[in-house]
């Protein structure tokens, strides 16, 4: 039976008999190499998950930013773009929550669509 080895540990072995080591410390050494040879790498682990580093915000609290930004606008309305920036939400979010949550409140004529991407706040109409 051929063993092959490694670069790493012929290299240890050359050392050991270079330095005299005495012939039971070399046999040890030369065990261990076949140990190491024998026994699989480790793998790689994955990295635990990064903790959140704010607060969730509440329920709800897109909505009601919404409604409280739009009712100072008036009938002219406010952009999309505009509500983001006063809610300190993106864009997308708040054209979301207009899609899904929001629906009830245009049916309900509550919230009005003036112009594309731009709604306003009617209440009781």
């Amino acid at each position: 039976m051929t063993t092959t080895y490694t670069r790493q540990q012929l290299d240890l072995v050359y050392k050991a008999g270079q330095q005299n080591i005495p012939l039971d410390d070399l046999l040890r050494v030369i065990s261990l190499i076949e140990g190491e040879a024998a026994t699989p790498k480790k793998t790689r682990t994955a990295k635990p998950a990064k903790a959140r580093k704010g607060k969730r915000a509440r329920k709800g609290k897109l909505g009601e930013g919404i409604l409280k930004f739009l009712q100072g606008k008036g009938a002219a309305g406010a952009h999309i773009k505009e509500i983001a920036a006063a809610v300190k939400s993106k864009p997308n979010n708040i054209t979301a929550w207009l899609y899904s949550t929001g629906k009830k409140l245009v049916k309900s004529k509550e919230l009005k669509k003036v112009k594309p991407a731009t709604y306003a706040y009617a209440p009781g109409k």
